[in-house]
């Protein structure tokens, strides 16, 4: 996990998935922690001590590293509340990929808010 670069303060990582929890842990712009997984609102991670932290997902960016032969290329992957699901937008040094996992019910607003092919 990884500040954004637009981003100049630190980040409170807190005991548990809630804004109220106790801050456990302050990072700091430039430095990172090991992603565990996501729930509702947040990101889990991994302390440096080993406990589990949660880190609001409006703050921070998901960075998976490619440590295969071909090559150590960074992206980062960021998680976008789209309001009818998440989109997810994967950025490289010469590539974006924008997936929009949104609902596929917009027929329910009727015919003609579809494109017709």
């Amino acid at each position: 996990m990884r500040l954004p670069a637009d981003l100049s303060n630190i980040i409170n990582i807190r005991s548990a998935p809630r804004s109220a929890s106790v801050v456990s842990f302050e990072l700091a712009k430039g430095n990172t922690l090991p992603y565990l997984g996501s729930v509702p609102y947040w990101h889990q991670v991994q302390l440096p001590r080993g406990e589990i932290g949660y880190a609001s997902k409006a703050w921070l960016t998901v960075l998976v590293q490619d440590n295969s032969p071909v090559g150590d290329e960074e992206f980062s992957v960021d998680l976008i509340d789209v309001g009818t699901r998440l989109a997810i937008l994967v950025r490289g040094s010469d590539f974006a990929l924008l997936y929009d996992g949104g609902r596929n019910d917009d027929m329910a607003y009727g015919v003609d808010n579809r494109f017709a092919y």
